[in-house]
């Protein structure tokens, strides 16, 4: 059993065998002839990619962590998909759990929309910060803000 999440890995059903003699499906145990676990290499070639991008969610009573998941576009992993994390079990809901989180998974595609989108923004940040600071600080034709002009602003950047 693992003690830490770092020791959780997640295994990939499509391409493993499963041991149908020795397994209980509707409980959630599982027993391989041979393991595929999913590594982050395996997102970046388009023969094993899996489908969903998967992500450990504070389960907290009060569903925050899991709340801002479902928000981005996150859903429960369940014994129904492709996915078995080694060492984790099933809760009475039907989702995977270790401790105090529970994986949850999102279709690779947005969740790859998303991110272009958030390091776009990220990336654009410093020019507006910088485009801020040039507008609060040169002098404009109704009088001086700061009283620094283009030229000193130019030296100072």
């Amino acid at each position: 059993m693992a003690e830490f999440l770092k020791d959780i890995h997640i295994i990939d059903l499509t391409r493993s065998v499963v041991d149908e003699e020795k397994s209980d499906k509707t409980k959630g145990r599982l027993v391989f002839k041979s393991k595929v676990y999913i590594t982050n290499a395996d997102y970046r070639d388009a023969q094993s990619r899996p489908h969903h991008k998967l992500e450990w969610a504070n389960n907290h009573p009060d569903g925050y962590g899991v709340q801002t998941y479902e928000l981005m576009g996150y859903d429960f992993v369940t014994k129904d998909d492709p996915y078995y994390p080694d060492g984790a079990k099933l809760n009475a809901e039907g989702h995977y759990v270790f401790k105090d989180v529970v994986l949850m998974k999102c279709d690779f595609t947005a969740w790859l929309k998303r991110r272009a989108r958030d390091i776009e923004r990220s990336e654009r940040a410093p020019q507006r910060m910088q485009k801020a600071f040039v507008d609060a600080t040169v002098e404009d034709g109704t009088g001086k803000k700061l009283g620094f002009s283009t030229d000193q602003i130019k030296d100072m950047l």
